[in-house]
């Protein structure tokens, strides 16, 4: 139990160890965030043979990356080793409102080369790329100049150790506790009480006496 949910939710496993603990938190973890423009109103990708092929096929990637992507703050799956340029296109289409993608065909040196363009109705998107799906399209760089947020770690002391996290859902600092970081005050006193699991040690006792009767009933 958590005695400010709203800056902190607790969520303990039946394993979860009885106690109290004093919880601050600093500051939230924050995701790098880009922009490009590499075409009018939007961005585009790298060049590939096929529209259809799975792009991590394409580009001879052992362990393409795979994850969300947030494009002008809402969330996309993509999955590069499944994933061809018509599936992305196609996705990002339907789930990303005000945002059109389609792939292009080009000539280039006599060659035919498929692009994904990816267009803000209001200018170009705004792209979070955590797990590098979108650097691997060759959409952003991995050091982009136009950086408008660097990823950052969540600070916050748990019983006056403190302690950096780079993510806002933390479950390996209390056994059998995860804590989910909602807002950030350094000037916040947080009570977290995990209590004892009476269900689990009401079945454990249940147990018990179900296999006393059983071991007393075979020797009768």
């Amino acid at each position: 139990m958590s005695s400010n949910s709203a800056a902190v939710a607790v969520t303990a496993s039946a394993g979860a160890s009885p106690g109290s603990y004093e919880v601050v938190v600093s500051s939230l973890a924050t995701a790098q965030k880009v922009s490009s423009a590499a075409v009018a109103d939007g961005v585009h990708s790298d060049d590939f043979i096929s529209p259809a092929g799975a792009v991590g096929g394409q580009m001879g990637l052992s362990r393409p990356p795979a994850g969300a992507v947030q494009i002008d703050g809402q969330t996309v799956q993509i999955v590069l080793g499944e994933d061809s340029l018509q599936q992305i296109a196609a996705r990002i289409s339907e789930q990303v409102e005000g945002v059109t993608a389609s792939v292009k065909l080009e000539q280039n040196d006599g060659k035919t080369i498929y692009r994904l363009e990816i267009v803000g109705a209001e200018g170009a998107p705004e792209l979070v790329d955590a797990g590098g799906v979108l650097c691997s399209l060759g959409i952003l760089t991995r050091q982009p100049a136009n950086q408008l947020q660097a990823a950052t770690n969540a600070q916050l002391t748990v019983d006056g150790i403190t302690v950096s996290r780079s993510s806002n859902s933390i479950s390996n600092l209390i056994p059998g506790v995860t804590l989910d970081l909602m807002k950030a005050d350094p000037n916040a006193r947080i009570s977290v009480t995990v209590g004892q699991d009476s269900a689990a040690v009401y079945d454990k006792v249940a147990q018990l006496v179900y296999t006393y009767n059983a071991v007393v009933d075979s020797m009768r």
